[in-house]
C-alpha cells in the first residue's frame, strides 16, 4: 500500500509554503492573508476579541487609538511555534507613553517557514541505464528524451548532499500614532510597510488603517477599526502588482470588579466584516459580505494574575496565562482546536518590559 501523502513529511513544509505564497499563487482576495494571522500573545489568548482595550505595544496592530490611554514605555519581545513548530512567529515593539492628547509606538513582526529542504539541485538526471556524462559506458543521450528533462525518471536518483535548504517569510512594519479629540473619543492611524521573501521573488507593499476608540464610560470601551482603508497595494518584484481590500472590525469591552472581591473580569467581543466574498469559517454571511466572531474573557486576580480564554474569527480555541508586575508583564498562549488539531497546536510566549520602572528597580538595588 502506498504511504499517504499526508503522512510525507515534506507535506507540511509545503503546506505552509503554499500558504504563505496564497497572495502570489491565488486570487488577489489571498493578498495579505497573513496580516490577519493576529498579533501579542495576550490578544490572541482572547480570541483578538480585545479590539477596544490591547496592550500598548499591540495596539498598532489592533487599534491605534487606543495608545492614548497609555501611560508606560514599554518594550516587547514575543515568539510563537504555531503548528507544531512549523511557523515561527516573532514580534518586536515599543510604546511611548501618551503626552498631551497624541502618542506613538512602532512594532514589527516577521512570520516564516525555515529550513525547508530544496532538492532542485540534487537530482542526478540519468537515463534509463543509470548512467550520466562523465560515467564510463555512458553512451550518450537516451533516445526517449527522459535524461536532462528535469524530472525523476526510472533509474535516476537523488544525490542526498546535494538537498540545500531555504527559507520564506512575509513581514509588517507598524508605526501608529494616536490622538484624543474629545473626553470620549481617540483617534488613531497605523501605516504598514510590508516586504515578503517567498524565495525566488519578493514585494513590496504599503497600506493605512485608521481607528476609533469610544469610551462613554469608564468601565465601557467601543472600537471600530478600518483596515487598509485606502487599499493596500503589494508590488512583486516581477512586475506582478496586488492589492488588500479594505475590512472593517467592530469591538466592545467591559471592564466589571467583582464585589467584595479581588477579582477583576473583562469580557470582549469582536466582528471582522469582509467585503471579498469570503464564506468559509463565516459567522455572519449577508450578499457577497462576510463576518466573524471573535469572543474573549479575561479573570485577573489581584491585579497580577490573568487567566484568559478566547475563540478567534475561524472558531479556534486559545487560552492563556499572564503574569503582571510593576517592571515586566510575562505571558504565555495555548491554541488548540479546529485547524490546530489538524495542523498542531501552538504555544507563544511574549515578554514586556515596563522600562522606567525596570530601570528605576535596577538602580534601587545596585
Amino acid at each position: 500500500m502506498r504511504p499517504s501523502i499526508l503522512k510525507s513529511p515534506s507535506f507540511i513544509p509545503i503546506l505552509f509554503i503554499t500558504l504563505l505564497a496564497s497572495s502570489t499563487l491565488a486570487y488577489d482576495k489571498y493578498a495579505g492573508e497573513f496580516l490577519k494571522f493576529g498579533l501579542g500573545v495576550r490578544e490572541m489568548s482572547l480570541g483578538g476579541a480585545m479590539l477596544a482595550a490591547p496592550q500598548a505595544v499591540t495596539a498598532p496592530y489592533w487599534n491605534a487609538a487606543t495608545l492614548v490611554n497609555n501611560d508606560l514605555l514599554s518594550a516587547q519581545v514575543m515568539h510563537a511555534e504555531e503548528f507544531a513548530g512549523i511557523l515561527k512567529f516573532d514580534h518586536l515593539a515599543l510604546a511611548l507613553p501618551a503626552q498631551q492628547s497624541h502618542a506613538l509606538a512602532i512594532s514589527f513582526f516577521r512570520i516564516g517557514v525555515d529550513d525547508i529542504p530544496d532538492s532542485r539541485r540534487a537530482l542526478l538526471d540519468l537515463g534509463t541505464d543509470g548512467l550520466g556524462p562523465g560515467d564510463e559506458g555512458y553512451p550518450g543521450p537516451d533516445p526517449d528524451g527522459t535524461e536532462g528533462n528535469g524530472k525523476l525518471d526510472r533509474g535516476e536518483r537523488l544525490d542526498l548532499g546535494k538537498i540545500g535548504q531555504f527559507g520564506t517569510s512575509q513581514n509588517a512594519l507598524f508605526i501608529a500614532f494616536a490622538r484624543q479629540i474629545t473626553p470620549h473619543l481617540a483617534l488613531g492611524l497605523t501605516s504598514k510597510h510590508i516586504y515578503q521573501s517567498l524565495y525566488v521573488d519578493n514585494a513590496y507593499g504599503l497600506g493605512f488603517d485608521c481607528a476609533l476608540l469610544y469610551q462613554p464610560i469608564a468601565q465601557l470601551k467601543m472600537a471600530l477599526t478600518i483596515n487598509d482603508f485606502t487599499t493596500t497595494f503589494l508590488f512583486w518584484r516581477n512586475g506582478r502588482r496586488e492589492i488588500i481590500l479594505p475590512s472593517l472590525r467592530l469591538g466592545a469591552g467591559w471592564t466589571w470588579r467583582i464585589p467584595t472581591t479581588t477579582l477583576l473580569l473583562r469580557p470582549a467581543m469582536a466582528l471582522d466584516w469582509h467585503f471579498e466574498g469570503k464564506e468559509q469559517n463565516a459567522d455572519l454571511v449577508v450578499g457577497s459580505t462576510v463576518g466573524r466572531v471573535r469572543l474573549g474573557m479575561e479573570l485577573i486576580y489581584k491585579d497580577q494574575l490573568a487567566l484568559r480564554a478566547g475563540r478567534d474569527d475561524l472558531g479556534s480555541y486559545q487560552v492563556g496565562l499572564g503574569l503582571q508586575t510593576a517592571v515586566a508583564d510575562l505571558d504565555y498562549g495555548f491554541a488548540f482546536g479546529n485547524s490546530y488539531q489538524i495542523l498542531g497546536q501552538s504555544h507563544r510566549v511574549a515578554l514586556t518590559f515596563h522600562l522606567r520602572q525596570l530601570v528605576t528597580e535596577i538602580r534601587r538595588r545596585v
